[in-house]
């Protein structure tokens, strides 16, 4: 069997050109030359007696038998690489993805109620505000996402129907983990609570953006300022159309990149600020900002969560996706 598999490396050579559709993306992926992806390609060619690429001026296409290799590629590096990173990666981490802001202002003033209620699970956050993709980050467990709602995520009705069973079965996980916690077996959950492959996207909350301010600070109309959030690049998710909704109230307009900024001016006491209900939830249950009823509100962009098909089964994976649909219940309540 082995003797009739070619070179390792030039599969991967292949599988990185396959998966980027350029030659020049898989050797910054793989650290090589450009030539030397070409060079390996050819190699694979020739071993198999196949023409995978077509090498057009400016770009290569998989031919019909690349995209058949391509398909098994994909899926068995896929494969190894989750298994690698199951066998290195503790029994009791969990890795969660999500937006700087969102790892900021609303997860790290709660996660300490997850390790209270989880002592033996250890949460890694990969604050980004790059899209991190679990084919490139095999470790990745979870992943929050922050945009327009899609067709495939699940209704928040259905959610809300499911949502005091996913706290019964939280607790009844608490206390497993309390007492029985020594190998991987032994903090896996039951099928019936993992995620269903259908639903590879959990509907979170639809947020909605309103006005705020220090609570030490009455608004006062024609002369503050008003602080907004607006990314410099939009190319991803556009800036919400926050101005029609203040234009002719008399504010002069104060704008940054991230909403972490854009509370803290809040905080400050420096005028009014244009937040989301979930990231500023933390302060406003503090008693340190307040919305400002009598000025404008509009919904925003939605929050889900996708999880991992390869970790979804696994009791630590379960655990921080029912924490955190309980905390995202508790919040539109």
């Amino acid at each position: 069997m082995f003797s009739q598999l070619p070179s390792l490396n030039n599969l991967k050579a292949f599988a990185a050109a396959a998966h980027f559709r350029s030659f020049k993306q898989a050797a910054a992926a793989l650290h090589v030359t450009p030539t030397a992806i070409s060079h390996q390609i050819k190699q694979l060619e020739q071993f198999l007696n196949v023409q995978l690429f077509e090498r057009q001026v400016r770009q290569v296409v998989l031919t019909a038998q690349g995209q058949k290799l391509a398909a098994t590629t994909e899926r068995i590096f896929s494969e190894l690489s989750s298994t690698l990173t199951e066998l290195s990666k503790p029994a009791t981490q969990v890795t969660l993805s999500c937006c700087t802001s969102f790892a900021t202002l609303w997860l790290a003033p709660r996660l300490a109620d997850f390790q209270q209620r989880f002592p033996d699970i250890d949460v890694q956050i990969l604050a980004s505000d790059s899209l991190l993709d679990f084919r490139d980050v095999a470790q990745l467990d979870l992943a929050l996402r922050y945009g327009s709602a899609k067709p495939t995520v699940a209704t928040s009705a259905t959610q809300k129907q499911s949502h005091a069973q996913q706290a019964v079965e939280t607790q009844a996980m608490s206390e497993r983990a309390s007492t029985d916690t020594s190998t991987e077996a032994s903090i896996e959950v039951s099928t019936q609570s993992s995620p269903k492959p259908e639903q590879p996207e959990i509907l979170l909350t639809h947020e909605t953006i309103s006005c705020y301010q220090a609570t030490n600070r009455r608004a006062q109309a024609g002369d503050q300022q008003l602080f907004v959030t607006q990314w410099r690049d939009s190319s991803a998710l556009a800036n919400l159309p926050w101005q029609q909704h203040v234009d002719g109230l008399g504010f002069t307009i104060r704008s940054f990149e991230q909403e972490q900024y854009t509370l803290q001016a809040a905080l400050a006491g420096q005028g009014v600020a244009l937040l989301s209900n979930v990231l500023a939830d933390a302060v406003v249950q503090q008693g340190w900002l307040n919305k400002v009823d009598a000025l404008p509100a509009f919904t925003g962009y939605s929050y889900w969560l996708r999880v991992n098909p390869q970790s979804a089964h696994r009791y630590r994976v379960q655990a921080l996706v029912h924490w955190l649909t309980a905390e995202f219940a508790a919040l539109s309540a």
